[in-house]
């Protein structure tokens, strides 16, 4: 996925992937979140859900279709993002200056 937020691409296929997180559902109930690293040091993510979650966007006679977002997090959200999601191997590698091994 690309998306241009302040006349700079974000894309998922050349960013480096750090960790990703799902909730082990499929179809209308599937949601997922990947934190990425820009080739220039950016922190996205890029968060995917279906119908009934709340990434849902109607499209016409009261249906509803499942979406796709990126939007940029600072370092400091990043590294909170990664505590909330207990990745730990990620977390250490990806701020071992920043944080107490």
């Amino acid at each position: 996925m690309k998306k241009v937020i302040n006349g700079k691409v974000y894309n998922t296929e050349t960013a480096k992937e750090i960790y990703s997180d799902w909730n082990g559902q499929s179809g209308w109930t599937y949601y997922s979140e990947t934190l990425f690293k820009s080739k220039k040091g950016v922190y996205f993510i890029c968060e995917s859900g279906g119908p009934m979650t709340h990434m849902a966007v109607p499209c016409g006679n009261n249906t509803w279709s499942g979406s796709s977002e990126i939007y940029l997090l600072s370092i400091e959200k990043a590294k909170k993002w990664l505590e909330e999601k207990n990745a730990i191997e990620e977390l250490v590698e990806e701020f071992s200056d920043i944080i107490e091994v």
